[in-house]
Formats: structure tokens, sequence, C-alpha cells
């Protein structure tokens, strides 16, 4: 894949477009392909050499020698995308107008403000839990269970606290530590 990236920034710097429409070709069929994938992915699992004969594929797909992508483009995808056209114009609009909404830009600011400190403070919380479960003996030394099931917990019955200091604030300003849970999130231990 670094091949893959590397030489579409080049085409993009180069003057000319026909490496650039080479490139992009290249990877909506691949994006295409990458799609179907997913979805049958579990038939490919019993096909044998299945991953020699993708890297195979890509190979065809990305030299300019075969022009695979081009190829599969117009033999396949440009006639379904044309044919189709009209029924995904107005999702993409729909996208496009929820996508530029001051509300959204809202969140994203929220997320990137915020977002660090809840991850390390979620971080934190399981390695408090980790620590609190293993001196209890609730799980072994390879992390596993001991009673072969997780604990199971409700906001009406929490586990016990084993060490004050161990306690995650409530609620708080997240500027005030990395340990902080905004105001509204559980805070088991």
């Amino acid at each position: 894949m670094l091949h893959h990236r590397y030489a579409s920034y080049k085409a993009l710097s180069t003057p000319g477009t026909q490496d650039d429409a080479q490139w992009l070709t290249y990877w909506v069929v691949y994006a295409g392909l990458t799609s179907a994938e997913a979805i049958v992915q579990s038939l490919f699992l019993y096909v044998p050499l299945y991953y020699e004969l993708k890297l195979v594929g890509l190979l065809w797909l990305m030299t300019p020698q075969t022009k695979g992508a081009q190829l599969l483009y117009e033999k396949f995808i440009n006639p379904f995308l044309t044919q189709h056209a009209a029924k995904f114009d107005p999702v993409f609009a729909t996208t496009k107008l929820a996508i530029d909404n001051a509300q959204v830009d809202k969140l994203v600011a929220l997320a990137q403000q915020y977002g660090p400190d809840i991850t390390r403070g979620a971080i934190n919380q399981a390695a408090l839990e980790l620590k609190r479960q293993s001196a209890s003996g609730e799980i072994n030394s390879r992390g596993d269970f001991n009673n072969q099931r997780a604990p199971q917990t409700n906001d009406h019955q929490r586990a016990p606290q084993t060490n004050a200091s161990q306690r995650v604030p409530q609620s708080g300003n997240y500027n005030q530590g990395s340990t902080n849970v905004p105001r509204g999130m559980p805070s088991r231990y």
C-alpha cells in the first residue's frame, strides 16, 4: 500500500493529468473491491492461496502496462454509477448539507477539545479496574477471569472501592487533570 500512496502523491505532483487519472481510477476500483471484499470476506477464507491471488490482482490493477483498474472501471464501475447516479446524487447532496452544518462544526470542535482527555480517563479507569481485579483475585496473572465470567455490576450494585485515592471524580473541569470524567458519565472506580 505504501507504493500506491507514494505513486499517487508523485502523480499529483507532476504537471500532467494522465498519471492522475490512472491513480484516481485505481483508487476508485480499489475502494469498490475492498467494500465488496468486506461484505463476503467469510467466503474468501476457504479459497486456497487467496492472499497470493489478491496480491497478483492488485499488481494487475495498478501497473500501467496492464491498465487493469481502467478496464474494470470502464466495463463495470462507470456503467453502474452512470445508471444509478440519479439515486446516489440526492444522498450525497444530503450528506454534504449535514457535513456543512454549524452543529457538526461544534461537535468536531468539542471532540478535538475533550477527546484526548476522555480517552486518557478511560484508559486510567481500565488500568485501575485491572489492578482492583488482580488484587481481589478476580483475574489471574494471564488476565483471565478465575470464575470464567466477567463480574456483573449495575449502577445500584457498585463494587467496593479499593482505595479512596484511586477514585476518579464524577464530574469536573477537563483542564484540572487527565482522569476527570465528564458530567453525567458514570465512574465505576
